[in-house]
């Protein structure tokens, strides 16, 4: 087993140091891109799009997400949507995502797509990868120890199936013990929660610039998702100032400064105001207090959804713009459509 990084004072000690400006080559990739071709570097779309019905790759959806609408990034495992192989190997994984980044190399703005996956306890959708507790069985340990190194074999496995981002650590308190997903998150105590994170951030990412068994990694829900009123996943959150300081701030907190590269904002409404246009949650506090530099990806349809589910836009230009004006949202988790791209 590694050894947890620390300080000389015995915390998490951070390998990677959060940018403080922009590298040169980013400048001139931007500068050269359409306005159009920026709109599709902030695209997600399902690895769904891209599954014809045999279970392959069709390049011809590739073609058109990557050369029409010049998608950034995809996400999930082809085997769900694969009816001969639910569960790709390393292998057959690997070959899946490198025929996408060469037809993203060939086509477009010519620019690598990033691969998302949700690798939470373990990276569960590859065959092969070892599997770990569950975030509240691991935070039982008390052992941030034994977190580093559960993210750091989950990255390792990750990276194997030629996936660069990981979805986790997932970072929200299980207050509500009606809340489905309670499983899922390093309990309710939000110093424990907060060394839980530290140490998984430092697991799955390391220096991961330099590290090729490493990979980005993606604290999320963004912000007190594991509060909802009535129990219910994504329900509304009703949650007073101090409260959100003093218990669901700090566990965010904490993977900033151990250098998570990205966060992803929650489902839902907080105190009356979904977090998908929240310039408060998604400007003044996550960028403005907490300082964080990354990069922000919206929840599945949480754009949209500001139409369907939570009924404050009129329609999907709408929801569009005003969160593009209101926070500070990097890139939109469509999933499955053009909305994104038309708005």
């Amino acid at each position: 087993m590694d050894h947890l990084p620390t300080t000389a004072h015995g915390e998490p000690k951070n390998l990677v140091d959060m940018p403080t400006h922009i590298d040169s080559d980013i400048h001139i990739a931007v500068e050269r891109m359409s306005l159009k071709e920026k709109i599709g570097q902030m695209m997600q779309i399902d690895v769904g799009q891209l599954v014809d019905s045999n279970g392959s790759l069709s390049k011809t959806a590739a073609m058109y997400w990557i050369g029409e609408w010049n998608v950034g990034s995809f996400l999930g495992t082809p085997g769900k949507y694969d009816s001969h192989c639910k569960w790709y190997s390393p292998q057959q994984f690997a070959d899946f995502t490198d025929a996408v980044q060469k037809i993203a190399l060939e086509n477009g703005p010519k620019i690598p797509v990033i691969w998302g996956l949700d690798s939470v306890r373990g990276a569960n959708h590859v065959k092969g990868a070892v599997m770990f507790p569950v975030g509240i069985g691991m935070a039982a340990t008390f052992n941030p120890k034994a977190v580093y190194n559960a993210s750091r074999i989950a990255a390792k496995d990750t990276r194997a199936a030629g996936v660069h981002w990981a979805f986790a650590p997932v970072s929200d308190l299980c207050v509500n013990k009606l809340w489905p997903r309670t499983y899922e998150c390093f309990g309710e105590d939000p110093y424990l929660s907060s060394q839980m994170t530290s140490a998984s951030v430092l697991g799955y990412q390391g220096n991961y610039k330099h590290d090729g068994a490493r990979v980005a990694a993606c604290v999320k829900h963004f912000i007190s998702y594991g509060y909802p009123f009535n129990g219910e996943d994504s329900g509304n959150r009703h949650v007073a100032q101090h409260d959100l300081f003093e218990y669901y701030v700090p566990p965010f907190q904490a993977a900033i400064s151990a250098g998570v590269a990205t966060v992803m904002e929650g489902h839902g409404i907080v105190n009356g105001c979904p977090v998908a246009m929240s310039s408060y949650c998604q400007q003044t506090l996550l960028r403005d207090m907490l300082l964080f530099r990354g990069m922000l990806v919206t929840d599945w349809g949480e754009i949209n959804n500001q139409v369907f589910v939570y009924h404050t836009a009129k329609d999907i230009n709408h929801a569009t713009w005003a969160t593009l004006d209101k926070t500070s949202v990097d890139m939109s988790m469509v999933p499955c459509d053009t909305s994104f791209g038309k708005a």
